[in-house]
């Protein structure tokens, strides 16, 4: 009998202990455990960045080489050609006026060659004179002319060296003319950026074109934007994830995103924040999915919701006069408005329930 003794008493022991555990709960706090509730947010696909292609020169359009549903292969290839005969016509005639500069400068610099050689030849003429003159074999007044034909020799270099620097000064205008006629036969020539799809075409070969006027409408498809209005809650939870998902399409295919924008800016009305979430081409293209715009995408977050109630351990509440109520540390009684309840937790509204609120076992020592 000592063994099945010892058995009970042990078994005793286990269960006191238990009851002791139960009765010695720590204190819990109501509002650190709201309730979390699955909210799904709907938004729709859309490329991530477009563009109006605009010609900056009135011109006739003579081809237009890519159609809605094209992508541009090549950036560097021209998607629209502007009739620039007129251009071209003032650039011929621009770079006719420079080759004429440029002869003007030799011209000039031949003269500036020979101006020098004069006065090197009048300078040498000089000091000759003064020889003579030192010896006295000629008067002074031969020297007198030989110096000033010198001094004459060298007003002319600094002439020709003036309408040098003006031939100069002629060809960089002429230059700058030729190059901005290059550049305005350029814009008869537009390109588009590789890799972006043409959405919309306002024109047709013969359609005569203003400047500004958008052409082209194309969007860039690498990457699809989801615009979605989260509260703080939502956004946190969003954050929480290290690779959130969207459902995408009519069967919600799941989709790594990535948290692209967030709008520092909040609407008071709303609550919200304006997010974008980024879709990769290559994620949707795995997955069997179009990369199009305009379709559904659904967010699924599990958010803790005080709004939603709070849960409570069974443990720390008691009943009286069929009211459940649970207990502060220093005695006060808190009435409990029952959402649901389940073994082990109930769920209350947190209505009437301080957000400091910290409660103790009902039976433990006051």
């Amino acid at each position: 009998m000592a063994w099945w003794w010892r058995m009970v008493c042990s078994l005793a022991l286990v269960v006191a202990a238990g009851v002791t555990q139960a009765v010695e709960l720590p204190p819990y706090r109501p509002h650190d455990h709201p309730a979390r509730l699955e909210r799904r947010i709907g938004g729709y696909t859309r490329p991530w960045r477009s563009l109006h292609l605009a010609a900056e020169v009135a011109a006739r359009a003579v081809d237009v080489r890519v159609d809605v549903g094209e992508r541009i292969s090549n950036a560097e290839e021209a998607v629209i050609v502007l009739d620039d005969a007129m251009a071209r016509l003032a650039l011929s005639t621009a770079e006719a006026a420079l080759a004429q500069a440029h002869s003007q400068v030799a011209q000039a610099a031949a003269q500036v060659q020979l101006r020098e050689r004069e006065a090197a030849f009048q300078q040498q003429e000089e000091q000759r004179i003064a020889a003579l003159v030192a010896e006295g074999r000629v008067s002074g007044r031969d020297h007198d002319a030989a110096r000033f034909a010198h001094e004459a020799a060298v007003l002319q270099v600094k002439a020709a060296q003036a309408v040098h620097a003006v031939a100069e000064a002629g060809v960089v205008v002429a230059q700058a003319e030729v190059a901005r006629l290059q550049d305005q036969v350029a814009r008869h020539r537009l390109t588009a950026p590789a890799g972006w799809t043409v959405v919309a075409r306002h024109l047709h070969p013969g359609s005569l074109v203003a400047p500004g006027t958008p052409l082209l409408e194309l969007v860039d498809l690498g990457r699809l934007d989801v615009v979605l209005h989260l509260d703080a809650a939502e956004l946190a939870a969003l954050r929480a994830h290290d690779e959130p998902m969207l459902g995408i399409g009519r069967e919600a295919v799941a989709v790594p995103v990535r948290l692209a924008f967030v709008d520092p800016r909040f609407d008071p009305g709303t609550r919200r924040h304006r997010v974008e979430l980024a879709l990769t081409a290559t994620a949707l293209a795995e997955r069997g999915l179009e990369v199009l715009g305009g379709q559904r995408a659904e967010l699924v977050l599990t958010v803790a919701s005080p709004e939603a109630g709070l849960l409570i351990p069974q443990g720390y509440v008691f009943t009286r006069h069929e009211r459940r109520l649970v207990r502060d540390a220093a005695g006060r009684e808190w009435p409990l408005t029952l959402l649901r309840s389940d073994a082990r937790h109930l769920l209350v509204s947190a209505a009437g329930l301080p957000e400091d609120l910290t409660v103790v076992a009902p039976d433990r020592e006051r």
